[in-house]
């Protein structure tokens, strides 16, 4: 296991304070949660706001069905009463929760067992009616608040232990890759870069930016070869740094390593704050 760098803050912060929500699913109040993006920011000398929206369980299509589609702006106004441009950023996290809801996706899948193209091709057509709740949202919100940016960062590869193979896992899955780790971890990995890189080919940076962190968890333990957007296929993430299965826990290595390729790929770029801290 490679051990986590200690961060040392160096005397450099934002010249006003950073504001972002967290709107979305349970990567936002399970884990790693909102909690991890503030002492992201914290660690690295920004003073920064964050406030939560997001609750577990919840879908795209779910939040994009209600108060005609305005759930984002809502609950921007709500956090931040004070702001008439909303938030400085919204870390939206959502669609994970639509593949398990799915009934059509899931049947599709159980159809597609043990053929990989018709198995893609699923994904692909699930993508496409996700990105539809997505953009619902995303439209009336960059209408109402133009200079507010909208970071999407997908999900990480999840343990695949017994009980997991058996209960969480199962239900996103189950029915195409039943308990085999290679089959869950590729699925997911395909599922997670169609999605996040055709929802970049539709909205432009910087109003949106997907990033894809999914492989974090591994490169924390040291797997050899592991990266952000490089993950081990045939390995499952390291089950003690998960909670429920799926999610980086907060503040554990898993956890950090989410937060830290959040700073990596985008907010040392946004903020103009790349020399902010010194890993030792």
């Amino acid at each position: 296991m490679v051990k986590m760098p200690l961060i040392t803050t160096l005397a450099v912060s934002a010249t006003a304070k950073v504001t972002l929500m967290v709107f979305g699913d349970s990567f936002g109040d399970t884990g790693p949660t909102y909690r991890q993006v503030q002492d992201m920011f914290d660690n690295h000398g920004v003073d920064a706001n964050v406030k939560s929206a997001a609750i577990g369980g919840t879908q795209a299509c779910g939040w994009a069905g209600e108060r005609n589609g305005q759930q984002m702006v809502l609950q921007a106004q709500k956090k931040f009463p004070n702001l008439k441009d909303g938030p400085d950023y919204v870390w939206y996290t959502l669609g994970g929760n639509d593949v398990w809801a799915d009934s059509g996706f899931q049947a599709c899948l159980r159809k597609a067992k043990g053929n990989t193209r018709a198995g893609n091709k699923c994904i692909d057509d699930f993508t496409t009616k996700i990105m539809g709740c997505h953009s619902t949202m995303f439209d009336i919100y960059q209408a109402k608040f133009p200079k507010s940016k909208i970071l999407q960062a997908g999900y990480d590869v999840p343990c695949n232990g017994a009980q997991c193979q058996t209960s969480i896992n199962r239900m996103f899955v189950g029915k195409y890759c039943g308990t085999d780790t290679t089959c869950l971890v590729t699925t997911l990995d395909y599922w997670n870069r169609e999605h996040l890189t055709r929802m970049q080919s539709k909205y432009r940076a910087p109003g949106y930016t997907s990033i894809n962190l999914m492989g974090g968890i591994q490169k924390a333990e040291g797997l050899k070869g592991a990266d952000y957007g490089r993950p081990i296929l045939n390995k499952q993430g390291k089950c003690s740094w998960t909670t429920m299965c799926l999610h980086p826990t907060y503040n554990s290595p898993a956890g950090i390593a989410y937060g830290e390729g959040m700073w990596e790929f985008y907010f040392s770029k946004h903020l103009g704050l790349t020399n902010s801290s010194v890993l030792v």
